[in-house]
């Protein structure tokens, strides 16, 4: 392995939104805090793509078609239920929407998404929300790749 800090591995997160404008703008605001970001179409994709990669987060729109995001959250709890035994903490999804009244609110916390953001959102309260939950030892991977990055930019 690298000595020098760069091989420190970034934390990987899934940004799922079927309006193409609002992931590019999700993804590029979490790159540049120093996230390693995929991105899913719809909710269809949200379960398959979890099911396949480890995920410090998921970001994922509410309304989307084919499977809607707060059906994806459903099915993911279902699975990581099932597979329980030796399995670590539950995935962090983190629903970005329009519709923040106390009903949808409420939904969310009824099908187990961790916490629930308004849009539009900012970078700093993405930031802030994506670091509240990730566990320690995945938040100092995040710091090393941004002070990294930073550093690399700084350069002449």
């Amino acid at each position: 392995a690298d000595e020098g800090g760069a091989a420190c591995e970034k934390v990987r997160v899934l940004v799922v939104d079927d309006d193409a404008g609002q992931r590019m703008m999700l993804k590029t605001m979490l790159e540049q805090e120093g996230f390693a970001v995929d991105t899913a179409i719809n909710g269809k994709e949200m379960v398959l793509a979890t099911a396949r990669n480890i995920y410090g987060a998921v970001l994922t729109d509410g309304f989307m078609p084919l499977l809607s995001g707060w059906e994806a959250t459903l099915e993911i709890r279902e699975r990581e239920r099932q597979q329980q035994e030796g399995w670590g903490a539950p995935l962090i999804i983190i629903g970005i929407t329009g519709a923040t009244s106390p009903e949808e609110v409420q939904r969310a916390k009824d099908v187990g998404m961790t916490e629930m953001l308004p849009k539009p959102v900012s970078r700093e309260l993405l930031r802030r929300t994506v670091l509240r939950h990730l566990p320690e030892e995945q938040m100092t991977g995040v710091a090393l790749s941004r002070r990294l990055k930073q550093t690399s930019e700084a350069a002449p």
